[in-house]
């Protein structure tokens, strides 16, 4: 009778407990706890008045952001979404593909690879055109534009997507970018069809299992086919690199794990070994001014090394034309802080550096300012 008693009010505390640190931690953030990755649309706040409570719009709204606020939240939903996908064999992630042996992709990757979502055509023709003007006018004052086509996973590793009858479609934004960037001659480094050349042969995986971008390595495979074009267009020894040592590791850096990030588990997929290499700075050769424009891929080449080796401290990278990074890290500086005009006439390369779902944000505000420039000069 006693020990019933006993585990009674043990319960009890314990219910007590679980209904109340989650209440307390909601309110007070005592313990940081790492918060969910992904996208998450902000909900549109709604005041207490008698006309939203008549209406019934006050009471919905509360009962969200309660769970949205709940004190341990993420690790819930993190524990929650293991079960799934270790009992289960369910991967729950909205924006994540789980293909076979755990292969992982991006949806929005895998639905341009489709031919879905497709960007405007006078878009793309109106980006491209600029482009050209852009290209024109520095090639005249002997500078360089480079156009980067970043890879898309999908497309890499067919072979491992969950629908094994899966076939791309000939028109996609893939092959409207090509088609207008071709159209207008502009210099494009095709990173689809490298990768796919060198798939076979590749000492190290050039994308990884569960990343969504390029694998370090193969960032630094693309770095080096970069600075090789830039050097045979230029009229002077620039600085360039080797791959030195190449270190090899089960544990993921940076974007190279990023949709393990995604998919939320409490315990990351396991990755397989993947390859660090170092880049060494070969002797003499001026460092480039590089003006960058583009999205995430373009970050590889801050973690792999090429900016620091390559590029001149004070190169910018206009992330979405949006966020400034100066040489590797984030800056103060907003848009409205850059002179652009200065800027286009000291820069001596422009690279552009985007994968197909981003090429419209990533480039029409830039395209559209500096044709701005050029034509008021």
């Amino acid at each position: 009778m006693k020990s019933s008693l006993v585990l009674q009010r043990f319960i009890l505390v314990l219910f007590l407990v679980l209904i109340t640190v989650p209440g307390i931690q909601g309110v007070t953030k005592i313990l940081n706890v790492r918060s969910l990755f992904g996208v998450i649309p902000p909900k549109q706040k709604v005041e207490l008045s008698l006309m939203s409570w008549m209406d019934g719009l006050y009471q919905p709204y509360m009962i969200e952001m309660a769970k949205d606020n709940i004190g341990f939240r993420p690790y819930l939903v993190r524990l929650s979404n293991q079960i799934n996908y270790s009992i289960f064999d369910h991967l729950t992630s909205i924006y994540v593909v789980r293909g076979k042996q755990d292969y992982l992709y991006e949806l929005a990757y895998v639905e341009n690879a489709m031919g879905k979502h497709l960007m405007h055509a006078d878009t793309l023709k109106t980006i491209a055109r600029r482009l050209s003007l852009i290209n024109e006018y520095l090639k005249s004052r002997s500078k360089q534009m480079i156009v980067i086509i970043a890879p898309n996973k999908a497309r890499f590793y067919p072979e491992y997507l969950p629908d094994e009858s899966v076939s791309f479609p000939e028109v996609s934004n893939y092959s409207n970018v090509k088609t207008y960037f071709e159209g207008e001659s502009l210099p494009v480094l095709d990173c689809i069809e490298i990768f796919e050349k060198e798939k076979a042969n590749a000492k190290y995986p050039l994308i990884g299992k569960c990343g969504s971008h390029w694998s370090m390595y193969g960032s630094s495979v693309i770095a080096d086919t970069l600075m090789s074009r830039l050097q045979s267009q230029s009229d002077q020894l620039i600085k360039t690199f080797r791959i030195g040592e190449i270190e090899t590791s089960d544990v993921t850096r940076a974007t190279d794990g990023d949709l393990n990030g995604l998919a939320n588990l409490m315990f990351d997929i396991p990755s397989g070994t993947l390859a660090y290499p170092k880049l060494e700075p070969k002797e003499g050769g001026k460092k480039l001014r590089v003006l960058a424009v583009g999205d995430s891929y373009y970050l590889s080449f801050m973690h792999n090394g090429l900016v620091e080796t390559c590029f001149t401290p004070n190169s910018l990278m206009l992330y979405y034309f949006s966020t400034v990074y100066e040489g590797c890290e984030v800056s103060d500086k907003k848009l409205s802080d850059i002179d652009f005009n200065a800027l286009l006439e000291d820069v001596d390369v422009v690279l552009l550096c985007s994968a197909e779902p981003n090429t419209d944000i990533a480039y029409y505000e830039f395209t559209k300012r500096f044709e701005q420039l050029i034509l008021h000069k």
